[in-house]
């Protein structure tokens, strides 16, 4: 029974289609618009989607450095583990935000919007946590002759941080209004 609720919860959104008379289905819910003039949406959401690609770029490119703390440390690796995650869920919602179109269907809207911004504070968190833990790592072992490497590895963590930082300030940015269609 229980099963059944929790799917009906989840594709509650399929209620909005309507047959029409020649067979489609029609979307027939609520939609939502930003606010924002054409001109700073489009800036807006350029910065978003950069600072996402960015993002990401980044954090791909340190799971491919050898970085002293990263290899087998457990303290620096969950952290990144994290990093890693709220990345990829981040980027996944923000392309289908700005896939869809506008305007943007309710439950598109309601599973990215009040989303997006949690994901890319927790990805920012997280980098800067993965950042202290290497700190410590070094601290304690030394570099054991990763030097480059563990270097890069911190500075792209910093950047991932500061990158995410502004990806939610801009995203913040874009305000939404609810429109009947």
């Amino acid at each position: 029974m229980e099963k059944k609720t929790k799917t009906a919860k989840r594709k509650q959104y399929l209620s909005d289609f309507r047959p029409s008379v020649n067979g489609e289905y029609v979307y027939t819910g609520d939609h939502f618009r930003p606010n924002n003039e054409a001109e700073e949406f489009s800036r807006l959401r350029i910065t978003v989607l950069l600072t996402a690609v960015i993002s990401a770029v980044l954090v791909i490119s340190a799971g491919l450095l050898p970085a002293a703390g990263s290899m087998n440390c457990f303290y620096v690796i969950l952290p990144f583990l994290a990093v890693i995650i709220c990345c990829f869920i981040k980027a996944w919602k923000t392309a289908r935000l700005f896939i869809s179109g506008i305007p943007v269907r309710e439950y598109v809207y309601k599973k990215t919007v009040p989303e997006i911004p949690g994901w890319t504070l927790a990805e920012s968190i997280s980098a800067a946590v993965t950042l202290v833990a290497e700190i410590l790592y070094l601290l304690l072992n030394g570099f054991g002759g990763r030097e480059i490497y563990t270097v890069s590895f911190m500075c792209l963590m910093g950047l991932t941080a500061a990158i995410d930082l502004l990806m939610r300030r801009a995203f913040l940015g874009i305000s939404w209004s609810e429109t009947a269609e």
